[in-house]
């Protein structure tokens, strides 16, 4: 094993007999899904839990081992860090050689360090993060005399649209449509040639620079020679750039040497719309590829058949799906129906879900297996008082990831401008951080040496200090920063422990010792440990380069202590891709769930069809116990002024009622069965009454929004409508009412 020249032939048998105890451990929709091997494009519609990431590497063994593929032509796209190496630690613990495991944005990182000079930059250049994309462009917006409290939110967002389409700046005038749309256009010209004026690209860029370099037939076609299949995990969360680079990937005009494309995904799982994805990648793939083949994944291995049937039902209002049926062949006696709890108060709400959680720990389940779902972040703080409370252990995961925290994107600043001087932002990060008492005038002063010289702000401030441009102590104060940057330097080059390095930078320029002395701040002690586990991180880089790329194409991904034994806090958004023994989701109400901006929405459909994909990605966050909580009387937080209002239960729990699967739990004196409370205590007003109420062609009705109409057809749960402005829309049943 040892030998070198036997180590080929070692891996080669090892990792033979292990694909084939892997594939055959798979059931049959798996293996069929692993052994479609041809010219076609595949689309993997792995539906919840039905085990996609092994999947996924079973069919890049198999293509090593049976279609003698080289590991080193295929690429592996995921959406996270995490995901990418989860499959390479699976590959390594096989006795594999990895494959091009990549994210998009590492993907494109790699390339446009080796095709820098095509898109006129150097190749170390700096990659940054959202939030020094909104401090830049909060800067030019000072500088052009507009006012940021107006403007930065919506220009921001445009900005980020466009990128997420695949749109440079030349490529959107025709994006004008009023005068917000018209900074906005100006501000992302000069955001852009900010960024390669100082050799820097934001994730957004990474992208469009990359499908501007692969538009070159000649770089295209070099790919091509070194990648022959090409594999996407989590196909649904595409964005139309990433989309773009795709199909530029893919396509070929001889069509026997095209990439061999295989995409992963689940539309019914698409809950990102609002950030970019589009769920009609998923629904037109056979469309936009020809000749493309779909299996579907559907032998779920996380929740017990009630969730599942509970689930599958909600979702099957979805019209723009595929469309599949997820089923399990565990069904126990014991498995537990999904429960939906109804309150008449948001407080007892809390206590409730508080005396469940005490039980389930009395029962042996750790409380790292339960979690709290919510709608929205303004539900969390009700369940944090009562955990205080009555002192149970909590963590909220919230979308801030552990490289997204202060105390860290400086520190790495620190770290970035030793090992690349001429990098702009770090230099602006960190200059007064701790505080050197270099003031704005000073730093304009800097800054203007800069843009007239075309020299790179620690460039001009070697150069300025030999003037009488600042005062002597601000010169002494930038000498010793100049001197400690070039001895920090050396010291990069010269060890080979980086974390040592790291942390004599960060203990030298005071920036550790500032979070000590800050004793008065909340959480100053939880800083500082953060600090130190950073710097445990560079340690484990044997390249101070790659820990450098590492972190800057880290995204949000939220850090998530398994091994802390307490209960989860999150958001539905932030628990996709997670799971546990026991969830509660809060917050069934309509207008909350789904929200009122979706309701309210122009394209109102598509919005409840987002909505509903999300509480379907809630519930099967669950493996045995699932429950959905409704409370009738106001939450503070969202009908402030609507004294004596009362919550209409949300559409979801209807759609998705079905008492062979649900059971009701009613509280605060409420005695009757959930659906005898929901027709006595609505009657008419009701949404129930409104959704199971019968509507035929030809009736009048009112649309709060649209006004009146007449239906043309009934389908379903909905009504197609003529209102008396000519137009005709397909409404939900619940949202109209007889005249």
């Amino acid at each position: 094993m040892n030998n070198s020249n036997n180590k080929e032939d070692y891996v080669k048998n090892y990792s033979l007999n292990n694909s084939s105890d892997y594939i055959n451990r798979l059931n049959t929709q798996q293996k069929h899904a692993v052994t479609c091997i041809d010219d076609n494009p595949l689309l993997i519609l792995a539906g919840s839990g039905t085990g996609k990431t092994t999947v996924l590497i079973a069919r890049m063994l198999y293509l090593i081992d049976q279609k003698k593929i080289s590991s080193s032509k295929i690429l592996a796209i995921t959406f996270t860090n995490q995901a990418a190496q989860n499959i390479k630690d699976r590959f390594i613990s096989l006795g594999y050689n990895i494959p091009k495991i990549k994210t998009f944005h590492s993907f494109c990182s790699d390339l446009l360090r080796k095709k820098a000079d095509l898109i006129n930059m150097q190749p170390n250049f700096t990659i940054i993060n959202g939030n020094m994309s909104q401090k830049i462009i909060k800067e030019i917006m000072k500088d052009q005399g507009i006012e940021p409290k107006e403007h930065l939110k919506y220009s921001t967002e445009r900005i980020t649209y466009w990128q997420n389409n695949g749109l440079s700046p030349k490529e959107i005038d025709r994006y004008y449509k009023s005068k917000n749309d018209e900074i906005a256009i100006d501000i992302y010209h000069r955001y852009t040639e900010n960024l390669q004026k100082h050799n820097s690209i934001d994730f957004g860029g990474l992208i469009i620079k990359s499908i501007e370099v692969l538009r070159n037939p000649h770089i295209l076609k070099e790919y091509h020679q070194y990648i022959s299949h090409v594999m996407v995990d989590e196909y649904q969360d595409v964005n139309p750039s990433q989309y773009m680079l795709l199909r530029l990937l893919y396509q070929k005009e001889d069509e026997k040497q095209r990439i061999k494309l295989c995409c992963v995904g689940d539309e019914d799982q698409c809950i990102y719309e609002w950030r970019g994805s589009r769920v009609d990648h998923i629904t037109h793939f056979e469309k936009d590829f020809k000749g493309a083949n779909i299996i579907k994944l559907e032998q779920n291995y996380r929740s017990n058949y009630h969730i599942l049937n509970t689930a599958n039902k909600l979702i099957s209002h979805n019209k723009n799906r595929i469309g599949k049926t997820l089923f399990t062949e565990r069904n126990f006696p014991s498995d537990q129906k999904v429960k939906i709890h109804v309150f008449q108060e948001s407080i007892s709400e809390t206590s409730t879900i508080t005396k469940e959680i005490q039980e389930f720990m009395e029962t042996g389940i750790p409380l790292n297996e339960i979690a709290i779902l919510v709608r929205t972040s303004l539900q969390i703080k009700s369940f944090e008082d009562e955990f205080i409370t009555q002192k149970i252990p909590y963590e909220v995961i919230k979308g801030r990831g552990f490289y997204d925290l202060r105390e860290i994107r400086n520190a790495i600043s620190y770290l970035r401008l030793t090992f690349n001087k001429n990098n702009y932002h770090d230099f602006m990060e960190i200059i007064n951080t701790p505080k050197r008492g270099i003031g704005k005038e000073s730093l304009k002063k800097i800054k203007e040496y800069a843009d007239q010289h075309e020299i790179s702000m620690f460039k001009a401030t070697e150069a300025i200090i030999k003037t009488d441009k600042l005062q002597n102590k601000q010169i002494k104060t930038l000498i010793n920063f100049i001197n400690d940057i070039y001895r920090w330097e050396k010291g990069l080059k010269k060890h080979s422990k980086y974390n040592n390095i790291a942390e004599i930078i960060l203990e030298e320029s005071g920036y550790i010792e500032m979070h000590r002395n800050d004793v008065s701040s909340i959480g100053s002690e939880e800083r500082i440990n953060n600090l130190y586990e950073l710097i445990s991180t560079v340690g484990e880089y044997k390249l101070i380069d790659q820990f450098i790329e590492d972190v800057s194409l880290r995204e949000n991904n939220n850090r998530l202590y398994q091994s802390l034994d307490c209960v989860k806090i999150m958001t539905l958004h932030a628990a996709k891709g997670l799971e546990f023994d026991t969830v509660f989701i809060s917050g069934w109400e309509q207008g909350l769930f789904p929200h009122q901006n979706s309701i309210d929405s122009e394209d109102y459909e598509k919005e409840l069809e987002e909505e509903r994909r999300l509480a379907y990605v809630g519930i099967t966050r669950a493996k045995n116990n699932c429950h959905l909580c409704y409370v009738i009387n106001p939450r503070n937080h969202f009908y402030n002024n609507n004294f004596g209002h009362k919550n209409e239960p949300s559409q979801f729990l209807l759609e998705m009622y079905n008492p062979d699967h649900v059971q009701d739990i009613m509280y605060d004196d409420i005695f009757c069965s959930f659906n005898e409370y929901w027709e006595n205590s609505f009657l008419e007003s009701n949404i129930l009454y409104k959704y199971y109420s019968k509507f035929n062609p030809g009736d009048l009705v009112r649309h709060e929004k649209f006004g009146t109409g007449k239906i043309i057809h009934v389908l379903d749960n909905k009504s197609d409508i003529e209102f008396d402005n000519n137009h005709r829309k397909l409404i939900y049943n619940n949202f109209i009412k007889k005249l």
